[in-house]
């Protein structure tokens, strides 16, 4: 009979092994894209209709439910503008069935889940088979058309064994009007591991020549003579950049609305009014007094008002000036008899002599001054 001790130490060799053996399962688990194949189909409108076939070796580790595709959408031209091409998926299946499928929105783009929460694909070889309608991607330049396509996306996390592609243009051209290109590696990399090869006027095949790691992909580039494929119209590409740029134009509106406002308000309110002949007067305008005059000139009230008010009261009759030995004396006449004060005038006069008939323009007196000129003011 075993003991404790040795009991003990088989259980603890059982636990270990088993261990083992799930950590050599993960280690030897090989999950790739096997064959991945692009059926590219360009319609006249610019149109285009892909048919992703993608052949998967399952594990269970990274493919359990399913897989995911990214696609992105958000773009910005050379000049800044937002550019954003669509995308309708029209077909998801797996091992030749409808397989579920569901879409979910990303920072640039889009991303199609392939699978479902509550199954399991099983390991082994599936077969996925992903039909999508794009628009907006092919470029019109001055002398020549062309569609730039990343096949694969750069987001895979698993190797690719093999990929290709077939472009299929909507009209017959010459063979020798197509040019192809094609570039491997991670993205911003130009590697040239593949091949092209021009199958008539309106087909071009692209493959591999050796198998893409995890986050590579295969980007191919077609370009075609004009007037294969229709141009957008003026109308459309405006409607385009409205609806990419919307909430750019509407902030710039808000800008420009009160900025239009302003302008049409200064137009019609704010101009100086054209000057006309200029002619001498020799009078003060009518109702307008000497401080009056001076204040307008000057925009503003100050010690000159004050001194022309006062001689203004002279004149009028309401008081006297004296002057002794540089001193000068403001005194109260008992009649006026030159004129009819203003009312600011009299608000003055009555402040000046609010304590008696005379004042001398000496310091002391600096408070009564004070409130007179507030008084005129």
């Amino acid at each position: 009979m075993l003991t404790f001790k040795q009991r003990f130490v088989n259980s603890v060799f059982v636990l270990l092994a088993s261990a083992g053996i799930l950590a050599a399962g993960n280690v030897l688990a090989d999950e790739r894209i096997l064959d991945y194949q692009s059926d590219i189909l360009v319609h006249a409108d610019g149109k285009l209709v892909v048919t992703e076939t993608i052949r998967v070796r399952a594990e269970g580790v990274n493919i359990r439910r399913g897989i995911y595709r990214d696609f992105p959408t958000r773009y910005k031209d050379r000049f800044g503008n937002h550019y954003q091409v669509g995308l309708t998926v029209l077909d998801v299946q797996r091992n030749g069935a409808p397989e579920p499928y569901h879409v979910e929105n990303r920072s640039n783009g889009l991303r199609i889940y392939i699978g479902s929460s509550d199954r399991m694909v099983g390991n082994g070889h599936h077969e996925y088979r992903l039909r999508f309608q794009t628009t907006r991607q092919v470029g019109f330049f001055e002398d020549h058309d062309e569609l730039y396509w990343n096949v694969t996306g750069n987001g895979w996390v698993f190797p690719i064994d093999h990929a290709g592609a077939r472009i299929q243009l909507p009209g017959e051209s010459d063979e020798g009007d197509l040019q192809a290109a094609f570039y491997t590696g991670p993205q911003g990399v130009s590697e040239k591991n593949a091949t092209s090869h021009i199958i008539n006027g309106r087909t071009i095949d692209f493959e591999t020549t050796r198998g893409l790691g995890p986050h590579e992909g295969l980007t191919v580039a077609v370009s075609w003579p004009k007037g294969i494929v229709t141009e957008p119209t003026t109308t459309e590409l405006v409607t385009y950049f409205l609806k990419d740029n919307g909430a750019a134009l509407v902030l710039l509106i808000g800008l420009l609305a009160p900025l239009g406002w302003y302008l049409w308000a200064w137009n019609r309110y704010g101009r100086d009014p054209q000057k006309g002949i200029i002619i001498p007067r020799f009078k003060p305008p009518v109702s307008l007094t000497p401080a009056g005059c001076s204040y307008i000139r000057k925009m503003s009230f100050g010690k000159t008002a004050f001194s022309a008010a006062i001689v203004s009261l002279g004149v009028k009759g309401y008081l006297e000036i004296l002057e002794e030995a540089d001193d000068f004396t403001l005194r109260k006449r008992p009649l006026p008899g030159g004129g009819k004060a203003s009312k600011g005038e009299l608000s003055l006069f009555n402040a000046l002599f609010s304590d008696g008939t005379e004042i001398e323009l000496k310091l002391e007196n600096n408070k009564v001054f004070i409130t007179a000129q507030g008084a005129l003011k």
